[in-house]
């Protein structure tokens, strides 16, 4: 059990990166605030977010 929740919580994890990736570049974020927060993302949250 243990190891199929931690698969459905890193797929939380980097839905969220990738959420946060997203409203970044469609704010029109500068790359190197989001070259920035990518390096957060795969601190924090263990994925750097993509846009999908």
């Amino acid at each position: 059990m243990g190891d199929e929740h931690d698969k459905e919580m890193d797929a939380k994890r980097k839905k969220i990166a990738n959420n946060v990736i997203r409203k970044m570049v469609d704010s029109g974020a500068s790359s190197s605030d989001i070259k920035q927060q990518q390096k957060t993302n795969k601190e924090t949250l263990g994925h750097e977010g993509d846009i999908e």
